[in-house]
């Protein structure tokens, strides 16, 4: 789980390396998940929510309106781009 989670990092740390793409930045990892590895695409919206959930508990100053706005429409967009090559 360990080796895993560090993979998901890196890929939401390349997501906002490459804000203005993220589509692009994450489009190999789009088609691992949604064609070789079938994840449920419903576990994208899961992890956004459990990435707010553990800033919430371990940073909840910094974890303003505004942030956590911001943060929730980041995790939306790429659970949007991990999901749209399932259709």
């Amino acid at each position: 789980i360990k080796a895993h989670g560090k993979k998901v990092a890196a890929a939401l740390v390349e997501a906002v390396n490459h804000i203005d793409d993220i589509t692009g930045a994450l489009s190999k990892l789009s088609d691992l998940h949604a064609q070789k590895l079938r994840v449920d695409p419903v576990n994208f919206k899961f992890l956004g929510h459990c990435f707010l959930v553990v800033v919430a508990i371990h940073h909840p100053a910094a974890l303003t309106p505004e942030v956590h706005a911001s943060l929730d429409k980041f995790m939306c967009a790429v659970g949007a781009v991990l999901t749209a090559k399932y259709r």
